[in-house]
């Protein structure tokens, strides 16, 4: 995989923002300690640019955590765990927290879509899965106690009038499958979003 593109295109198509959390607790529960999420609702809006248009959608994710360990702020950095490369040098997925992948309706099945580059040096062809990484912020206090709320992440999702730019294209039908880790690196279960038609 070319790293400087993979760079790029994290930058670019990777932007995430929490826009809202509600958390709270009226007795102890009990919850595992690996988190869950559910599907809530979704907004969505378009920006339009000469060359391409962006989907704004802002998934509403329900959650709940036994420790509630889920977030990273920025002195999480200094923990090798989260810091942006490995000990190889390479970039860490666990710099990021919730993850999105892209999927496309290719004859009535959803595929993950790719993105294809070409290698520079060797002129092959590169397939880099069309993912969105971004952090959540830290939920709550340092603290190891049950959470459960509602987060609201938006995806930001590059759409090409050629098919150059990104494999999203008009006409395409798209779904997000989801999961979020928490500060233990305990991966939760994975949702799929209701289908998105992308009309013009």
């Amino acid at each position: 995989m070319d790293y400087v593109f993979k760079k790029e295109l994290l930058l670019f198509l990777s932007v995430g923002t929490l826009v809202g959390v509600w958390s709270g607790c009226y007795r102890v529960p009990e919850y595992p300690v690996v988190p869950y999420i559910e599907y809530k609702d979704a907004t969505q809006s378009l920006l339009v640019t000469p060359d391409s248009t962006i989907l704004f959608l802002t998934v509403s994710l329900f959650f709940r955590d036994g420790d509630g360990d889920i977030g990273l702020n920025a002195e999480d950095t200094t923990d090798a765990r989260f810091k942006p490369l490995d000990s190889n040098r390479q970039p860490n997925m666990f710099f990021y927290n919730y993850f999105a992948t892209v999927k496309k309706k290719v004859n009535g099945v959803f595929q993950t879509a790719q993105f294809r580059t070409i290698d520079r040096n060797t002129g092959r062809e590169i397939l880099t899965d069309y993912i969105i990484r971004g952090r959540i912020p830290r939920l709550k206090d340092g603290r190891a106690r049950p959470i459960e709320g509602v987060l609201s992440y938006r995806n930001d999702v590059l759409i090409s009038r050629t098919g150059l730019l990104s494999p999203i294209t008009f006409g395409d039908t798209i779904a997000f499958e989801i999961y979020i880790l928490d500060r233990n690196l305990n991966r939760s279960n994975t949702i799929l979003t209701p289908t998105i038609l992308l009309r013009p």
